[in-house]
């Protein structure tokens, strides 16, 4: 970035002119007769007069006349500087003038504690003061017969619109009347619904007044949810105060004054004085105490005053042509204060007549950032409508030169080149901080200008010196690349081609500056340690997404978490920015190398089989590895009797992740050998040549180096007689057994996981419903067995069902599964 063609822009501080007249409670206006004209036109022609004297006429509507003048005449380029007008309002106002009428919004308090006494002891409350007050006050507007409008918003948690912009005073007194308090106190949201109000308003004359009688809760915001915006209004003290603050500034920017009103008892902590003041007096404002409801009353009519006075300057406009391009506003100005083009435009309150003070100080803080060279001011010109609605204007008269100095960098830094080509840079635009000088030329400096290292960034690294004799310098103030030296454990270096197996080290050193010989040095800014200085602070690299730092020489460890395949490396200093939280990094070096800092990771899954088959699983290992690659993945399969069987998979090596899977059948082709817990273990290897037998499970995120798995398909039980007595009755009663339900299941393998208990059955119940030679039918709940087998003695037909219950909570029912098992019974050997 070239310093003479940048502009920056420090955060502003808009406020009303030091010494600006507020308006104030006084006559509505003074008319005299008409024959007491003659006898005022000599007062009229006093020295705050425009040159050459003013008509009666003229001096009857009121004017204006002003000075100006600049509070310093060099600054450096960058700096801020003061242009003061003072403004002399003049003139006797003996006509009856006919003011415009005015737009009036009240913004009113209706928070919960408006429902508090005004006082101790008094019966009267806030809001009850204040409906009194505020309707006196719609009264007196509509006995005035200006047709000015009155509007109404209130504000608790959130602001409301209740009356908009009208002349139906009796509106407006029954909407006051109909006031109620509750809630808390969102200040901010009732301006920014005042402001909405105004924003359409072609009154000439507008106002706000703003009644309070605590300090600000909630704020209102905005946030998006899928897709769709919503107003929230949210509780934060600290963020409701500058919410309230940003909505004023924002009334103030059209240059309505607010006068804001503190309601309550004096000496109490519950209102936020600070912030009614400043509101009022950014805006053009007043601000006002009130603790009873008769103070109230008052303020409203010093209010009404203010805002009706009909004698006023309006529309003051200051336009002063700016000698050139590169200027700037900075600090302190008024409220709608702005360039366009190359003229400074400065809007003003009106300006009450009588007046509040002789004068009027304006000031505007302004700097310059393109060029170094002198300025001279030229006339400005003020603009106004005087008191009888008339456009007027009058010549400040200019003339004044400022000369600005030097070239600042980006970072604050100035540069002063001199008529002998020296080029001196101060560190932060500290004169008492040379850092070097620098004189390759005998010639006149005429500009100096900063380029960057990358358009991405803004550090003004590079100097380019021009010379009246048309030659010029250029320097790059970074340092230069680095050595880098890398090596594996055992310190031998590591070529580009091949992996590093383990930690590789990484040493840095050898940057300098790139000054041209014969700089002089004033301090130790920009020489390096070896040459007494602080020049290089420490290096950065890169490998990978990893950033990490090292000192001059220092042997650093590329450890597991920096892994990649080029280091990247630069000198770091703060001489260029001038602050040593601020370093710029100098130019690169870099160096490749194959650098695998650790082993591959796994993942093991049992997931059921497509078939359904319980017995027959698979068995899928999924293994990653970000920087070799995984070149091999072997799992190993042992079954309860013994049986080890392992399977490997080979991968073109890459970075990223594998997945192999098999068939516990292409383990184990006899179902036997799959039946119980099976210990799985794995290897995984890189192509660096690492190899880990560890791993993790889909349902175990903590690291093993073997996985149990329980393979069986459940538990299973029959019940079987002597003969078939589905068909046949029998005469006497049957003896059912229960058949293929040994106690336990499954072995355990307990000695190599202790998780790995057999599984035995728990539970064995049997369900009878029968149906009688009567036809009834009877249901015997489930009870449990005690025996192996049990007797089945009552007449009908016997529906038996068997439920089997092992020690991981399977069941097997055949009452779920529809198979009975069906006994006949007919001591009379006749069929049911």
């Amino acid at each position: 970035m070239i310093a003479n063609e940048r502009g920056g822009h420090a955060p502003h501080r808009p406020s009303m002119p030091p010494g600006f007249p507020h308006r104030h409670a006084g006559i509505r206006r003074t008319p005299l007769r008409r024959r007491l004209v003659y006898f005022l036109l000599a007062a009229l022609l006093w020295t705050g007069a425009p040159a050459g004297g003013l008509s009666a006429a003229v001096a009857d509507c009121l004017y204006m006349t002003g000075t100006a003048g600049l509070d310093r005449t060099e600054v450096v380029i960058g700096e801020t500087f003061t242009l003061t007008y003072t403004l002399t309002p003049g003139g006797t106002l003996t006509e009856t003038v006919t003011r415009p009428s005015a737009d009036i919004v009240l913004v009113l308090d209706v928070s919960g504690s408006m429902n508090d006494r005004m006082k101790a002891g008094k019966k009267q409350t806030r809001l009850e003061a204040l409906k009194e007050a505020a309707g006196l006050f719609v009264s007196s507007i509509r006995d005035i017969n200006a047709g000015d409008r009155i509007g109404i918003v209130v504000f608790h948690e959130y602001g409301e619109k209740l009356l908009d912009l009208t002349t139906n005073y009796g509106k407006a007194e029954q909407t006051i009347r109909n006031l109620r308090a509750g809630g808390y106190t969102n200040m901010g949201n009732g301006l920014e619904t005042a402001e909405r109000m105004l924003a359409n308003s072609s009154a000439e004359r507008k106002a706000v007044i703003a009644l309070s009688d605590g300090a600000n809760t909630h704020y209102t915001t905005t946030t998006n949810f899928f897709g769709h915006t919503f107003t929230i209004h949210v509780m934060d003290s600290r963020e409701a105060r500058n919410y309230a603050k940003q909505q004023a500034s924002r009334i103030a920017a059209r240059g309505i004054p607010i006068h804001t009103i503190a309601l309550g008892e004096a000496g109490t902590g519950d209102i936020d004085h600070a912030l009614l003041e400043q509101i009022s007096r950014d805006s053009g404002g007043q601000k006002y105490d009130a603790d009873d409801a008769g103070r109230l009353a008052d303020v409203f009519g010093i209010i009404r005053e203010v805002i009706t006075k009909s004698g006023e300057l309006s529309g003051i406009r200051i336009e002063q042509p700016l000698p050139g391009d590169g200027f700037e506003l900075a600090g302190v100005y008024p409220p709608g204060t702005h360039l366009s083009g190359n003229k400074l435009i400065i809007p003003l309150p009106p300006v009450m007549y009588p007046y509040d003070a002789p004068t009027i100080d304006v000031k505007v803080e302004l700097r310059q950032t393109n060029h170094v060279q002198e300025f001279a001011f030229s006339d400005a010109l003020l603009r106004y409508n005087n008191a009888c609605g008339e456009p007027s204007e009058t010549v400040i008269p200019g003339g004044h030169l400022l000369s600005v100095v030097g070239w600042k960098d980006t970072w604050g830094n100035l540069y002063v080149g001199r008529g002998n080509g020296e080029v001196t840079r101060y560190r932060l635009g500290d004169m008492g901080k040379p850092q070097f000088t620098i004189r390759e030329r005998d010639a006149r400096v005429t500009d100096i200008s900063f380029g960057d290292s990358s358009p991405a960034v803004d550090d003004d690294v590079i100097v380019r010196v021009r010379y009246e004799d048309g030659t010029e310098s250029v320097w790059d103030l970074r340092p230069s690349p680095p050595t880098v030296t890398v090596a594996d454990a055992d310190g031998q270096p590591a070529g580009a081609s091949g992996w590093v197996k383990g930690t590789a080290t990484l040493k840095l050193e050898g940057s300098a500056g790139q000054l041209p010989a014969g700089t002089i040095y004033h301090n130790g800014d920009f020489l390096t340690a070896g040459q007494g200085g602080t020049y290089i602070a420490r290096y950065r690299y890169q490998i990978g997404g990893a950033v990490r730092e090292a000192a001059e020489g220092e042997v650093a460890v590329l450890d597991g978490t920096v892994s990649g395949s080029t280091v990247t490396a630069a000198a770091l200093t703060w001489a260029v920015s001038g602050d040593p939280s601020k370093p710029v990094a100098g130019l690169p070096a870099t160096a490749t190398v194959k650098l695998d800092n650790a082993p591959p990771q796994a993942e093991l899954m049992i997931v059921a089989s497509p078939s359904g088959d319980p017995l027959d699983p698979v068995v899928r290992l999924k293994a990653g590895d970000a920087e070799s690659g995984v070149k091999r993945i072997t799992v190993a399969a042992d079954s309860p009797s013994g049986n080890v069987r392992s399977l490997t998979r080979t991968f073109a090596p890459a970075p990223g992740t594998v997945t192999a899977e098999w068939a516990l059948s292409e383990f184990f082709a006899d179902p036997a050998d799959r039946t119980g817990w099976i210990k799985f273990t794995v290897e995984v290897a890189d192509e660096a040549g690492w190899t880990s037998a560890l791993f993790r499970t889909d349902t175990d995120p903590s690291v093993k180096s073997a996985h149990f798995e329980l393979v069986y398909p459940g538990p299973k039980g029959n019940l079987a007689a002597d003969a078939d007595y589905s068909v046949k009755a029998s005469a006497v009663p049957v003896t059912v057994r229960l058949e293929d339900a040994a106690d336990v299941l499954v072995a355990g393998r307990t000695d190599e996981c202790a998780s790995c208990e057999p599984v035995t059955v728990v539970k064995a119940e049997v369900k009878m419903v029968t149906v009688k030679p009567d036809g009834q039918t009877t249901v015997t709940p489930w009870t449990r067995l005690g025996a192996s087998s049990f007797r089945v003695a009552g007449e009908g037909r016997h529906e038996l069902y068997v439920r089997i219950t092992d020690s991981r909570g399977q069941v097997y029912d055949t009452k779920a599964l529809g198979k009975p098992f069906v006994v006949r019974i007919r001591y009379d050997q006749n069929r049911l």
